[in-house]
C-alpha cells in the first residue's frame, strides 16, 4: 500500500471504528482512547516515540518513563499544532487553507503566535493532568475522604452515645444495651439502603439484586463473629472507665498501628519498600497524635480531672483496670482482623473480555499511540491482550484492564448489610453476658427488657446518638468500598487512621458536659501533638494510596476470564 512505513518502524493507531472502515481512510491518523495507565515503556519505545514527536514539531522531544507521561505530553502537543503538513509548490509557503508550518516558521505575527501558543500550552499542561488524574481517580479519592470522615465521626460520637445510654437517664442504661440499640439502628439503616437500592434496581439501573447475599455465609459468620464480640467487649470496657479514660483512644490508635505493622511484615513483598516508609509515616503519625492523652491522666477529652472523683465514677482496682484493658485491646485485634477479612470476603465480578464501554465506564481516556508488536506476542510483561480483536496484539492497547473493576452501590451494600446482620446476631447472643457481676450489671433476667427499651429510647431521641448512627454507616461503605477498589485493606486502614489526630484536635476545642458538645478551646500539648501528627499522618497517606494506586503489578496484573 501507499504510505506503508517499514516493517521495522511500523506503527499502529488505536481506533475507535470498525476495522473495515480503515480500507478507505487516509492518511490523516486516527486515535483511540485507553485508560490513564502508568505502565514503564522499554527505551527503545521511548526513542521512537521521542523520534515521532520530534518529526512532528514537537519543542521538546524527550524519552518517556510511562505511557501516561507520553500521553500527556502528546494532549498538549496536539491542542497547540496540527498534524496537516501543507507546502506550496516550492515547498516555502503553505496555501491559504492550511495551518501554519510546524516549527513555528513564518516570521511576524503567525511566528509569535505559535510562539505563544507553545508557551500557554506548557503552562496549562499541569492543569490538565491535574483534571485527568482527578477524573480517573475520584472514585477512590470520594471514599477515602468519606472514610476518614466517618472514622473521626465514629471517634467522637461514641464516648457521647455511650455517656447518653448509662448516665443520661438516671443510669438505667448500660454498655450492652447501648451496643445492641445502636447495632439494631445501624442495621435497620443498611436494610433501608438495600431496599432503595432494590427498587432502583428493578428499573435497571442496578445489575444485580442487593437483597440476595453475594458474600459466603462462612465469610459473613467469620466477620460478624469477630465484629460482635469486639463491639461487646468495647462497650463493657468503656462503661464506667473500667479502662482508664485516657487510655481509650491511644491504645485504640496504637493496636491499630501494631495491626497495620505485622500484616505488612507478613506481606512484605507484595508491600514493597515505598509502601514501607509511607505506613512508617502514618504508625509515627499516630503515635505521636496519642502520645500526650496517654501520659496525661489529668486529662481526658477536653476534661481536666484531679481525682477519680467523677460523678457516676466507680472506683476500680487496678487489677480491674488491667484485665479490662487486655480485654479492649484483644478487642481492637479482633476488629483488626475483620476489616483484613474483607479483602477475601467480598466477592469481585468476573472479568470478561474487555470492549470499549468498558473504557466508557471505568474512567478517563486519553488519545494515545501504540507500538505494533509482531507475531501477535507483547514486549512487556503487564500488557493483556486480545487477538479476537482489532488491535489487541498492540501494547498498550486500549483492551488492558483499569485499576478499578467495574464495582456498583448494590454490592457494596449487600455485603455491608450482610456483614451488619451476623454482626448483630452475634451481639444479640451475648446477651446473657449481662447477667455476671462484674462482666455486665449482674441484673435480673426481667430487669434486662427495662434497660433495652430505655437504651433505644435514649438513642432514638438523641441528636449524638444519630450522628453516631450516621458516621457509622458512612464509614462501613466507605471502608468497604476502598478496600474492594484497592484490593488493600491496609489502604483503607490507613485511611481511617487520619481520625486519630482529627479527634485530638476535636477535643482542643470542645468538651462533653451533660452529653453535650461545649466549646472551650485549650492550648495545650495535645492540640501541638495533633496538628504535628495530623501533618504525618496525611502525608503517609498520600504517598501510600499514590504508590498503591500506581503500582503496575497491581494495575494490569489480570488477563482475560480471570479473577482478580
Amino acid at each position: 500500500m501507499a504510505g506503508e512505513k517499514d516493517p521495522e518502524d511500523k506503527q499502529v493507531l488505536i481506533d475507535n471504528s470498525d476495522p473495515a472502515d480503515h480500507a478507505e481512510e487516509s492518511s490523516t491518523p486516527s486515535y483511540a482512547e485507553i485508560p490513564l495507565t502508568a505502565s514503564p515503556i522499554s527505551n527503545k519505545t521511548s526513542e521512537r516515540l521521542a523520534n515521532r514527536f520530534e518529526g512532528e514539531g514537537s519543542d521538546s522531544p524527550e524519552l518517556f518513563k510511562t505511557y501516561e507521561d507520553f500521553a500527556l505530553e502528546y494532549e498538549g502537543f496536539q491542542s497547540r499544532v496540527t498534524f496537516q503538513t501543507c507546502t506550496g509548490p516550492n515547498n516555502d509557503a503553505p496555501p491559504p487553507s492550511c495551518s501554519p508550518p510546524l516549527g513555528g516558521g513564518g516570521g511576524g505575527s503567525r511566528g509569535l503566535c505559535t510562539y505563544v501558543t507553545r508557551r500557554v500550552g506548557r503552562l496549562i499542561r499541569p492543569v490538565q493532568k491535574l483534571g485527568q488524574w482527578w477524573r480517573f481517580h475520584r472514585k477512590l479519592l470520594i471514599s477515602c475522604f468519606l472514610t476518614l470522615l466517618g472514622s473521626a465521626g465514629c471517634l467522637i460520637f461514641f464516648p457521647l452515645h455511650l455517656e447518653n445510654v448509662s448516665r443520661g437517664v438516671a443510669g438505667a442504661g448500660d454498655g450492652y444495651s447501648a451496643c445492641l440499640a445502636a447495632s439494631t439502628v445501624v442495621t435497620l439503616l443498611f436494610l433501608f439502603n438495600s431496599v432503595v437500592l432494590e427498587v432502583m434496581e428493578r428499573r435497571k439501573l442496578f445489575s444485580e439484586s442487593v437483597l440476595r447475599p453475594v458474600v459466603g455465609w462462612r465469610s459473613a459468620l467469620k466477620v460478624g463473629f469477630c465484629l460482635g464480640l469486639s463491639f461487646v467487649t468495647i462497650f463493657y470496657s468503656w462503661e464506667d472507665d473500667k479502662v482508664p479514660c485516657n487510655f481509650q483512644d491511644p491504645l485504640l490508635g496504637l493496636v491499630i498501628i501494631f495491626a497495620i505493622i505485622t500484616h505488612a511484615v507478613c506481606r512484605w513483598k507484595s508491600i514493597g519498600l515505598k509502601r514501607a516508609f509511607a505506613l512508617s509515616a502514618v504508625a509515627a503519625g499516630v503515635f505521636l497524635s496519642v502520645d500526650y492523652p496517654l501520659v496525661d491522666h489529668h486529662r481526658c477529652r477536653g476534661h481536666y480531672y484531679q481525682k477519680t472523683d467523677k460523678e457516676t465514677s466507680i472506683t476500680w482496682t487496678w487489677q480491674v483496670h488491667f484485665v479490662w484493658t487486655m480485654a479492649f485491646v484483644v478487642s481492637i485485634w479482633l476488629a483488626t482482623i475483620a476489616a483484613f477479612f474483607l479483602e477475601s470476603s467480598i466477592p469481585v465480578p468476573k472479568v470478561k473480555h474487555s470492549r470499549l464501554y468498558d473504557l466508557e465506564y471505568n474512567a478517563v481516556k486519553l488519545r494515545v499511540m501504540s507500538k505494533n508488536v509482531g507475531n501477535g506476542g507483547t514486549s512487556s510483561a503487564d500488557a493483556a491482550t486480545d487477538v479476537s480483536w482489532p488491535g489487541g496484539n498492540c501494547l498498550n492497547s486500549f483492551y488492558r484492564f483499569s485499576p478499578y473493576a467495574q464495582f456498583n452501590l448494590g454490592l457494596i451494600s449487600n455485603a455491608v448489610l450482610w456483614f451488619s446482620v451476623t454482626t448483630w446476631a452475634i451481639i444479640l447472643s451475648l446477651f446473657w453476658t449481662e447477667f455476671i457481676p462484674g462482666f455486665g450489671k449482674g441484673i435480673r433476667v426481667e430487669k434486662l427488657p427495662d434497660r433495652i427499651f430505655v437504651a433505644f429510647q435514649t438513642s432514638l431521641t438523641n441528636e449524638s446518638s444519630w450522628a453516631l448512627f450516621v458516621s457509622v454507616f458512612t464509614f462501613s461503605h466507605a471502608f468497604a468500598y476502598v478496600t474492594v477498589l484497592t484490593r488493600s485493606p491496609i489502604t483503607a486502614i490507613s485511611v481511617s487512621t487520619v481520625g486519630f489526630p482529627i479527634i485530638g484536635l476535636w477535643w482542643s476545642f470542645f468538651q462533653i458536659n451533660h452529653s453535650f458538645f461545649v466549646w472551650m478551646p485549650v492550648m495545650s500539648g495535645e492540640l501541638i501533638c495533633a496538628t504535628l501528627g495530623l501533618v504525618s499522618v496525611c502525608a503517609g497517606v498520600y504517598y501510600f494510596v499514590k504508590f498503591e494506586i500506581l503500582k503496575p503489578a497491581r494495575v494490569h496484573k489480570t488477563r482475560v476470564d480471570q479473577h482478580y
